[in-house]
């Protein structure tokens, strides 16, 4: 039977450093606990020994820590890992926050112990802590042709697809008192459905 964590700890949001690629699909993650932040009113610092940035926030009276490693999305397990060292917090408490080339734009999932699915920065956060931890997958779609991967990721999305993700990311964020609290089968029945046109 596969263990789950008493409640979410840390959040560790995936991107590529610099405002080149600040708005890009592949930086869905890092925007997300941006947006996190933003709500409750927290400011990332520099933690040098986690290597990235952190802000804490208060979600049903616990500490919750967002983080943001300074590295590029392909080198995210040397500061996930070490962030995890850092605030003590096991793998089961770190909810990995990633875009999805295999869900549609608008979609979002909350999984645990999920693969990579072929995203390099989530397969190097497994080869440093292993695998069980949860993932919040937000959709970005997949281009026409698999050649075009890389430059599909690194773009930032046509305005329609933006207000999709941007909608998958107010669910999301709804679903973070209840993360706090260690309850998930709730947000993850909320989150896996059909995400609707965004109006």
């Amino acid at each position: 039977m596969t263990k789950q964590p008493a409640a979410i700890r840390l959040i560790a949001g995936l991107g590529n450093p610099s405002e080149r690629y600040e708005r890009t699909r592949h930086n869905a993650g890092e925007q997300w606990v941006r947006m996190l932040a933003q709500r409750r009113g927290a400011a990332f610092a520099s933690v040098r020994p986690a290597r990235g940035s952190a802000a804490k926030i208060s979600v049903s009276d616990r500490d919750v820590r967002l983080f943001l490693p300074d590295s590029y999305i392909n080198d995210s397990g040397p500061p996930v890992g070490a962030a995890c060292r850092y605030y003590k917090v096991a793998p089961e408490e770190l909810l990995l926050a990633h875009d999805d080339i295999d869900l549609a734009c608008g979609e979002v999932r909350l999984k645990f112990m999920s693969g990579s699915g072929g995203h390099n920065g989530v397969r190097d956060v497994r080869g440093h802590i292993g695998s069980r931890f949860w993932h919040m997958k937000f959709g970005i779609g997949r281009p026409a042709r698999v050649s075009q991967v890389v430059s599909y990721v690194l773009h930032e999305p046509a305005a329609e697809e933006r207000a999709r993700l941007d909608a998958a990311m107010e669910r999301a964020c709804r679903t973070l008192d209840d993360l706090a609290r260690g309850e998930f089968q709730r947000p993850m029945k909320q989150l896996h459905t059909c995400a609707e046109p965004a109006a």
